[in-house]
């Protein structure tokens, strides 16, 4: 089973130039916790989750209107090809331990998304037993979901953080 016959190709998308506000907005409207950030030839520069948007609203104490999004996405792209498969799929999501990945063609345009739900569906809906065990499953799904290690904060950042936040 590969990638292009699980992805979402209906995906929204925003650019570096634009304001928070703008991918909260299509996170909501759209139920969706990822908005891949494009340049304007539509090849991924970023992506922008909900918890990047949250993060920065708190530690920057602005509204989303005043932060623009290539404040806060990080330009390391972790992504895959439509022509994929779901196991190479899953091992890269394991790997970074990330739940979604934009779906790029060869030239790094944006053709879709795929998400840790929709391998659980596809598996579920598609995949013949001998091919998908449970406890396959079971272990990918706590690869990509352990909690992980906390970042080492700055020796006295904790009693600096309520005046940062001012």
């Amino acid at each position: 089973m590969n990638i292009q016959s699980i992805m979402s190709t209906d995906v929204c998308t925003a650019r570096a130039e634009d304001s928070l506000q703008i991918p909260a907005r299509q996170m909501w409207e759209h139920d969706c916790g990822i908005v891949p950030i494009v340049d304007s030839q539509l090849k991924v520069v970023g992506v922008i989750t909900d918890r990047d948007i949250c993060m920065a609203a708190y530690t920057q104490g602005k509204r989303l209107s005043e932060i623009r999004v290539r404040e806060v996405i990080s330009n390391k792209v972790v992504s895959c090809r439509p022509e994929e498969s779901w196991v190479t799929v899953a091992g890269r999501m394991a790997t970074h331990q990330v739940r979604r990945l934009p779906v790029v063609d060869g030239a790094g345009k944006l053709v879709g998304i795929v998400s840790i739900n929709d391998l659980a569906l596809a598996a579920q809906e598609k995949a013949h037993p001998q091919d998908f065990a449970c406890r396959e499953v079971g272990k990918l799904m706590a690869e990509i979901c352990a909690h992980r290690v906390p970042l080492q904060a700055e020796p006295g950042l904790a009693k600096k953080l309520p005046a940062l936040l001012k």
